[in-house]
């Protein structure tokens, strides 16, 4: 990703290396999150004798727990926990809330994004992009 300053309406796009940081820490907390619950809960009660129903099961529970983690923190919460750290936020062109749609549109869109962030010479990745939002650093 291209970082390049100003963007659109001069919003104070977050640098890449903020952008890595949130990738990260949010990667390794979601991961953590989804592992323990399958662990506990979905493993536990899951064996239904079906190979390919006990590997497509877990995988679609763990991939729909990540993808849940950055919707509710996103969208209830104000942002991940990444975010928090490397004091970041999501807002609109006009530096709005996005609507409760654009967050599931960035939860939905992260798996496509994948490692093409981090080869692409866009300012936004392209959960950004397909849910109209840009990731700033917080005004003090």
């Amino acid at each position: 990703m291209l970082y390049q300053e100003p963007y659109p309406n001069n919003l104070p796009l977050a640098p890449e290396g903020s952008r890595m940081i949130n990738f990260f820490i949010d990667l390794i907390i979601s991961t953590a999150l989804s592992l323990v619950i399958m662990k506990t809960v979905i493993l536990p009660i899951q064996s239904t004798g079906y190979y390919f129903l006990d590997i497509v099961v877990p995988v679609a529970v763990f991939t729909g727990i990540r993808l849940a983690y950055y919707f509710i923190f996103e969208a209830f919460l104000g942002g991940t926990i990444g975010q928090r750290l490397t004091k970041s936020r999501i807002v609109t062109l006009d530096k709005g809330h996005p609507s409760l749609f654009q967050y599931i549109l960035r939860s939905l869109s992260r798996p496509i994004t994948g490692a093409g962030s981090f080869i692409s010479d866009d300012i936004q990745s392209f959960h950004d992009k397909n849910s109209k939002t840009y990731v700033i650093t917080k005004e003090n």
